[in-house]
């Protein structure tokens, strides 16, 4: 018996987007699921600094040039993201070096609340993700 093969392509044309849509690696995203920012005025997209406003996840790995996936915050469900180091259930989440989240502190770019938990550095963590907001400790 012969399996059916399904390709799922996301596209971003003109219009208006589900949870996904397709971008450019103008850097390469060295593991699945790390947050992806727009790389300036290009379209492109990089994984995602401390100082960035993520877009989304890349959910694989890309060199430079591919085209990656972009799985949008604040979109429906939960998502995948990789920590920079031990995150609880509960924590407010910020973008952390190298397309990375951790615990928010201080004033930062909040962008979910983890659902899971992660041991270490390079953990995979469940997300419930919203879109990203500034939040400013109480005075």
């Amino acid at each position: 018996m012969k399996k059916k093969h399904l390709l799922k392509i996301a596209n971003c044309a003109a219009g208006t987007h589900g949870g996904d849509c397709t971008f450019t690696a103008s850097e390469s995203f060295s593991v699945r699921h790390l947050l992806a920012c727009f790389d300036g005025i290009t379209g492109k997209v990089k994984p995602c600094g401390v100082s960035n406003v993520p877009i989304g996840t890349v959910t694989d790995e890309a060199a430079v040039g591919d085209p990656v996936n972009v799985r949008f915050i604040g979109g429906n469900g939960t998502v995948l993201m990789v920590a920079a180091g031990a995150i609880q259930p509960g924590a407010l989440l910020a973008p952390a070096a190298a397309g990375k989240v951790q615990v928010g502190s201080g004033a930062f770019i909040r962008l979910g609340i983890a659902i899971g938990s992660a041991q270490a550095a390079g953990d995979q963590i469940e997300v419930l993700p919203h879109l990203p907001a500034i939040t400013v400790p109480a005075a």
